[in-house]
Formats: C-alpha cells, sequence, structure tokens
C-alpha cells in the first residue's frame, strides 16, 4: 500500500512526511487552518483569512530535496524576520526579499525568482503600513500573497506552492472557512483560541477537556457550521487507508474531523482507521486516559479505530493491556517507533505500510495482537 490520508499538520509529524515525499509514498495529508497565535494571528486579523502556518510548514517538510532550487526557495520560506528588530529594519529586510537581494536567490532559475519576487513586491503594497512583521515566517506572507491571486481561494494557493517546491503528495487544507478552534474544560472554563489550548504560547490547560468546537469568530465564539469541500470528502472516501497520528490531539489532529461531512467520511470510509497515540507530553491531554482518546474518535468518527499502533516501552495512561483494549475490537500494534519520546519515521512507515487488503502483519521488529479488520468491525458497537 502506498497510499494514505493522515489527518495533521502538525511538526511532530514533519520527519515522517519528509520521509515519505523523499521515498516518492503518495501520501494526502488534511491539514488545520485554525491557528489563532503569533504571526498567523497578526495575519488573520488583518486580512482575515485562515491560518496557513501548518500548511506551510508540511509543505516545506515535503519540498523535494534532491533538487537545489527547489531547496533553495525552501530554505527561503523557511526563515523569519527577527523579533527583537525594530519595525523599518524588519521593513526594510521584506523590501530586500522582494528585490531578490538575498543569496539563496543566486541558486534559483530565472523563472523561479521573478515569481518569488512578485509574490513578496504584492504582499509588500498589499499590507498596511503600520503591519507586525517581527517574527513573520516568510513563507506565511508569500502563501497569503497565493490566497489572494487566487480571490481568496486557499487549495489553489496551496497547490500552487507544492508546484514550486516538487512536493510528491497532497497537503490538502480542512476548510476554506476563516473558523476558530474553541474547547469548554471539565471546570467548567472556556477556551477560545487554538492557542490557547496547545500550551505553547500560553499557560497550559489546568482541566481536562471536556467539549470542543469551530466558531466563525473568536469576537462571537458559539459552535458554528464550518464546511469542507466535496473534493476532500471524496478523497476520504477513495483512501485505502485513514491515519490520526501522533501531534497535538485537539488543535492537530481531531479538529480536523469537526468541519461538517469529514466525521462522517471518515465513519462512512471502508478503510481502516489507525491511531498512533501521544507517547506524552502533550498538555492538550491533560487527565484524559487512552480510553477516553478512543471516546472521543468515535464520538468524531461514529467507529472506533481499527488498530492501535503503540510504543512497545511507553506506558499510556489509563493502563489497559493488549487483552483490554482487543476486547474492544481494536488491533494493538506493539513497536519500537519512539526514542525518548521523538517518533522514529523509518519505524512508522514500516508499521503503517504493511497493511494489504486491510490485515497488519506482525515483523521482526514488533508484535500485533487482535483480530482482523473484518472481524474488528464485527465486534465494534453500533454506530449512533
Amino acid at each position: 500500500m502506498s497510499e494514505a490520508i493522515f489527518f495533521s499538520g502538525g511538526t511532530a509529524l514533519s520527519e515522517l512526511a519528509q520521509l515519505l515525499s523523499g521515498s516518492g509514498t503518495a501520501v494526502r495529508y488534511i491539514v488545520t487552518t485554525f491557528d489563532s497565535g503569533g504571526s498567523s494571528a497578526v495575519l488573520r486579523r488583518v486580512f482575515d483569512m485562515p491560518a496557513v502556518g501548518d500548511i506551510r510548514s508540511r509543505l516545506l517538510a515535503m519540498a523535494d530535496a534532491s533538487c537545489p532550487e527547489t531547496c533553495a526557495l525552501r530554505d527561503l520560506l523557511r526563515l523569519r524576520f527577527p523579533e527583537e528588530s525594530g519595525l523599518e529594519e524588519v521593513r526594510l529586510q521584506l523590501r530586500a526579499v522582494a528585490a531578490g537581494r538575498h543569496p539563496l536567490f543566486n541558486v534559483m532559475g530565472d523563472l523561479q525568482r521573478e515569481a518569488v519576487q512578485d509574490l513578496f513586491a504584492g504582499f509588500l503594497e498589499r499590507m498596511p503600513a503600520d503591519m507586525e512583521l517581527r517574527g513573520a515566517s516568510l513563507g506565511n506572507l508569500l502563501l497569503t500573497e497565493l490566497y489572494f491571486r487566487f480571490r481568496r481561494r486557499l487549495l489553489p494557493a496551496v497547490r500552487f506552492l507544492a508546484n514550486q517546491l516538487h512536493v510528491c503528495g497532497e497537503v490538502l487544507p480542512v476548510t476554506e472557512e476563516k473558523a476558530h478552534l474553541c474547547a469548554e474544560l471539565r471546570s467548567g472554563e472556556r477556551v477560545f483560541g487554538q492557542h490557547l489550548l496547545t500550551g505553547k504560547s500560553a499557560d497550559p490547560i489546568r482541566s481536562p477537556v471536556k467539549s470542543f468546537w469551530l466558531a466563525k469568530s473568536l469576537d462571537c465564539p458559539y459552535p458554528s457550521c464550518v464546511t469542507a469541500s466535496g473534493e476532500l470528502i471524496d478523497r476520504i472516501l477513495d483512501a485505502p487507508l485513514l491515519v490520526l497520528p501522533i501531534g497535538s490531539f485537539f488543535s492537530s489532529v481531531l479538529c480536523n474531523l469537526l468541519p461538517e461531512g469529514i466525521g462522517k467520511a471518515v465513519g462512512a470510509s471502508e478503510a481502516p482507521l489507525v491511531y498512533m497515540p501521544n507517547p506524552g507530553g502533550d498538555p492538550e491531554l491533560l487527565g484524559l486516559t487512552l480510553q477516553d482518546q478512543i471516546d472521543c474518535i468515535f464520538r468524531l468518527a461514529g467507529r472506533m479505530p481499527d488498530y492501535l499502533i503503540l510504543d512497545e516501552t511507553t506506558c499510556y495512561p489509563g493502563a489497559l493491556s493488549d487483552a483490554d483494549l482487543a476486547a474492544e475490537g481494536l488491533g494493538v500494534i506493539r513497536v519500537p517507533i519512539f526514542a525518548a519520546s521523538r517518533l522514529m519515521p523509518e519505524a512508522a512507515a514500516e508499521v503503517l505500510f504493511s497493511l494489504p487488503n486491510g490485515r497488519y502483519y506482525a515483523s521482526e521488529r514488533g508484535r500485533i495482537s487482535g483480530r482482523s479488520r473484518q472481524e474488528t468491525r464485527m465486534s465494534r458497537p453500533p454506530r449512533p
């Protein structure tokens, strides 16, 4: 099997995405557009648009590393303006990029260099004179300009940049709408904005997540209907493998099931659904056991995961045995896939793509317990 859909754009999966793209594996990533912190918050506030940071990060991880021109573009778009610089100094740096005055431009071909300069020049003209650029990613600025060039459509902008980077695979924004992630904690506290949930740019949450939803605005943070494209739904229904990988549980992985139609498509798919839990360290999983995580997936997709990929030596919260998990209809795969809580991409790829015709087979590196996909579906609780 050489195709799959991953529901995540988080940095935890970057090395695996780089490995798969470099090996020519045709993988699709459904990526959140709900980031509300840092420089993404500035772009969203100024231009009233979806967040592009996770998309940019995934595209750059998948860029063709064998082509010097592509590497130069990738490295340019990875740059950020220094946060300690003055406002005018940062604007001068952006003008220098738009004029092609950066050593990385010397590696690019004439057509690519002119196209990139034109996009940054367009952004310079479009941005307000007092816009905060300190800490901004050049890749985010370029994607923002592409978003406007394609008449406020994100998917063609993403495809254009993917083509320039010679990406193998596909990155799909989860929605074109300008939505935000909100949550209610068990304590009754409500969190409005993805950046307040992750524990990265704000203090970690102090109570477990009780529920979460999408809102059209942080000024009016009530649950709203956010739609996904019909093309995205078709991609899910046609995929041979669906993967909920490691990453921030709510803000990077499960939030991709919230837009209208996606959870239903995952539930209706005949493909195996694989869940790869975090080994630890995710602030969003405060107080949640492995069983709680599985229950969250079931509520959103109307189906249990067919398989859990668990690290051989990690103790997951809740201390469920493999026999307990298998009794719920879950195939449990235990392999050494983490080293110091960091995913080993080769090991993860080996187990993920060893599934012919809906069944995992044991390898010398691990052991598998559980049942075939057909048996698992028969024993799964009925869908509501």
